[in-house]
């Protein structure tokens, strides 16, 4: 209203020099000045009044939308159990669950599937327990994508298990998994975190795998390393490696805690304390040293 005020000021102002207010008209005209201020009072106000009055809009229901993804593993072929391998003993490694890796092992341009396995960590305890029995072959698994597209571009979507194919024995319990070219040799190597040691298999580029896990230098002996990762550190153009551990464990040292019930649980990785991480540096063509002590702050070489 303030600025509607202000407005009428200014055109009554702009307006009063087209009235003649001389002689005798003096009083006609000041009544004709206040008549049209009072017009242009009512005129911006009532336009001021439609400015504010908007008419509601009525809202449209969202329209359904298809599922963006839907289930399809077991129809393309990859029909896999994860076996944490529990035995009723509460083991740590038994809550965490698998690694996947999506990577091109055979050059082909299709990404396949790697998948960690877990598997009993000791014997089933006295007592019956809820245990995950294995419901099919041990270790982790290789998937090749077979897929094949149609000429009308539809496509079949296959995976084949190649494992036992490729040479890859992963028969520790493992965790994770990484991904990386550590010899530069263009092909995807794999590097598998297990409780209890980890495993580097370099890709030989015939559809089949090399365990080169003492040669490499990079096995993160008696560790339990969760996850892994490839990175050029110092830009030299060979891959380093970053293990991450998770906790200080040992199956013969192991506690168990008590449950919000207070019935035996599993204890939270605080309990243990945490297991410090590794980094080593690639060499060349596939040979790591560990420079933990040196590029870790508070970090100690094994």
């Amino acid at each position: 209203m303030r600025g509607g005020i202000a407005e009428t000021s200014r055109l009554a102002t702009m307006t009063s020099p087209s009235i003649g207010c001389s002689g005798g008209r003096r009083a006609r005209c000041g009544r004709a000045r206040r008549g049209l201020a009072s017009l242009m009072v009512l005129f911006l106000a009532c336009g001021c009044g439609a400015d504010h009055a908007v008419a509601p809009v009525a809202e449209s229901a969202p329209e359904p939308t298809a599922a963006w993804f839907t289930e399809g593993a077991a129809a393309a072929g990859l029909s896999f159990v994860h076996v944490n391998g529990a035995s009723g003993r509460l083991y740590y490694p038994e809550i965490l669950p698998p690694g996947v890796a999506l990577f091109d092992y055979d050059g082909d341009g299709d990404l396949d599937v790697y998948v960690t396995q877990g598997r009993p960590l000791g014997p089933p305890a006295s007592t019956p327990a809820t245990t995950a029995s294995p419901a099919g072959p041990a270790g982790g698994r290789l998937y090749r994508n077979d897929l094949r597209v149609g000429a009308d571009g539809s496509r079949d979507l296959t995976f084949t298990d190649v494992t036992e194919a490729s040479g890859i024995k992963a028969d520790g319990y493992g965790i994770g998994v990484a991904t990386g070219d550590i010899d530069n040799d263009g092909r995807v190597d794999l590097y598998l975190t297990n409780y209890g040691g980890c495993q580097m298999y370099r890709n030989n580029g015939d559809s089949t795998f090399s365990d080169v896990t003492v040669a490499s230098g990079a096995g993160n002996a008696s560790g339990f390393a969760a996850s892994a990762a490839f990175v050029d550190i110092d830009r030299d153009g060979w891959l380093d490696l970053y293990v991450a551990n998770n906790v200080t464990y040992r199956i013969e040292n192991r506690t168990v805690c008590p449950g919000p019930a207070g019935a035996p649980d599993y204890c939270p990785p605080q309990i243990y304390g945490g297991m410090p991480d590794r980094l080593y540096r690639n060499l060349g063509r596939g040979k790591f040293a560990d420079v933990t002590r040196t590029a870790l702050v508070g970090g100690t070489a094994r």
